[in-house]
């Protein structure tokens, strides 16, 4: 079954964002790799993942985005590469929920004006004196810039949630079972079987 993501603000080949926003990087190198790579954890081929705004500019961008793993939307920002499809706002519903999909919360399109629902974000980071909120309940925004999601796409699920319960609390990726891990997960069932026979 396909899967829907939002994410926002990723600022690939951005290093300056990372003193800007005080996130947690060394480089931009480390901090477009640990995007990308949790991106791939995260979103399957078949997923479709809306971009809301600030994927990156820099002159490898589009490279950049046909690296990320399925269908991707981008909702036009202020530091984006030339992709399709692309729009300035989009409009849609997720499990009967009406959302609003902007790059900037405030102010909306005005082909959405009196628009009472739910807006899904970007744009608003947390800078070093004022941390935004992910959830405002009395506004009904919901900003998905990643400095909000530990740098990982939110599922549709999540985001539901997030609406529900006022607060965000990610479901953490399924770790793909890599040749390490496997034979270090079948070296313990070994040691557990011996151990087990071993007491009879």
């Amino acid at each position: 079954m396909r899967r829907v993501f939002f994410t926002s603000d990723l600022h690939l080949e951005h290093a300056k964002i990372i003193k800007l926003a005080g996130r947690p990087f060394r480089s931009g190198q480390e901090m477009d790799e640990t995007i990308i790579r949790r991106w791939n954890q995260t979103v399957r081929p078949g997923d479709l993942v809306y971009v809301l705004g600030d994927f990156g500019k820099g002159p490898n961008a589009l490279k950049l985005w046909d690296e990320l793993a399925g269908e991707k939307i981008l909702i036009e920002g202020n530091h984006d590469p030339e992709v399709h499809p692309s729009y300035p706002s989009l409009f849609i519903n997720y499990k009967g929920t009406d959302l609003l999909l902007v790059h900037r919360p405030s102010p909306l399109p005005s082909a959405y004006d009196g628009y009472r629902g739910w807006v899904v974000h970007g744009h608003t980071h947390n800078l070093p004196d004022r941390k935004a909120p992910m959830v405002n309940p009395e506004a009904k925004t919901i900003n998905v810039n990643v400095e909000q999601t530990y740098y990982y796409p939110v599922s549709g699920d999540d985001l539901l949630r997030a609406i529900r319960e006022g607060e965000y609390r990610r479901t953490p990726p399924r770790r793909p079972f890599t040749r390490r891990r496997l034979a270090k997960r079948r070296s313990k069932q070994r040691t557990l079987a011996r151990a087990i026979s071993g007491s009879r």
